[in-house]
This record gives C-alpha cells, structure tokens and sequence, in this order.
C-alpha cells in the first residue's frame, strides 16, 4: 500500500496496452474508457463552446460597427442648423462625401463581420449536435428545444449501484 506521500503515475497502462492520461489513478483505480470518452466529449463540446462565445462578441462587435455610421448621420442632422448652405457649401460637401465613403466602407466591414459570425455560429451549432448524437450522456446537459429528454430518461453505460468515476472495489 503507497504511503501518505504517494502520487499516481500520470501515464498508466490500461488493458488494452495503449497509453492514457490518468490523473485519478491512485485515487479511484483505472478510469473506464467509458469515462475517458465521455470526458473527451465534453471537453470537446466546451471548446465549440468557447469558439461559439468568441463569435458571438465577434457579432455584437460587428453590429456596432454596422450601426456606427447612422451615429455619425446623426449628428450632421442634428447641427445642421448650426450653418447655411451657401456659407458652408465649401466644407459640408466634402465632409459628406467623406462620412459617406467611411459610412459605407464601416458598413460593408460590419456587415462581414456578422455574416461571418453567424455562419461560424451555426457550424458550432452542428458540431455540437454531431457530439451530442454520438453521446447518450450529454443529450441531457445541452437543451435542444422541445425533444431534450429528461435526466431521468438517460441510461447510463454502468447501473446506477456502481458509478462511472466509483472507488477501486477491495
């Protein structure tokens, strides 16, 4: 029996010959390769989820530099009454020209940037429902809408009197 100080190996060598990262070891006895797969997944799915939060600000980001020109619009309406045509006329045309051709250059960016965001939004959305088809375990922890089964419909790969993570059984 180890001592007090002991800490498992972290590479240990299940059945099957293969290596595999196991940091729980020494403490609960080999991982099955149930638990192992399933823990991939859900890294896996925590990742899409990740990528997904960054398009997502990507997209708010994109938005306010969509709506950025109608602020500068905006204030041109608003101190218009401040000159007259004539008296103007010299500094008011190319100031529009120029609001206009970065109005509609910041446009087309943000425009691009929320058609991307979007499309990468989606992708994620697919992969995600890919990993969740492949995995019985995770159809529960990521809500579908009205077809998500409930906790109690899952079947686990092991009976309920001895769970996937149990200690060694002495």
């Amino acid at each position: 029996m180890p001592g007090a100080g002991y800490r498992p190996p972290l590479f240990t060598k299940p059945g099957s010959g293969s290596l595999s990262l196991n940091t729980r070891a020494g403490y609960f006895g080999l991982v099955p390769q149930e638990a192992e797969v399933l823990s991939i997944r859900i890294a896996e799915v925590q990742l899409l989820l990740a990528e997904k939060r960054t398009s997502l600000a990507v997209l708010r980001a994109g938005m306010g530099i969509f709506l950025l020109p109608l602020s500068l619009f905006t204030a041109l309406i608003a101190t218009s009454k401040f000159y007259t045509g004539e008296g103007a006329s010299p500094i008011i045309v190319p100031l529009l020209v120029a609001v206009t051709t970065v109005s509609i250059i910041m446009m087309a960016v943000g425009g691009w940037l929320v058609w991307r965001a979007i499309k990468r939004i989606r992708r994620i959305d697919h992969k995600i429902a890919e990993i969740k088809q492949k995995s019985v375990e995770l159809k529960h922890l990521y809500y579908d809408g009205e077809g998500a089964p409930d906790a109690d419909d899952i079947v686990p790969f092991r009976g309920p009197e001895k769970p996937l993570l149990s200690p060694p059984d002495e």
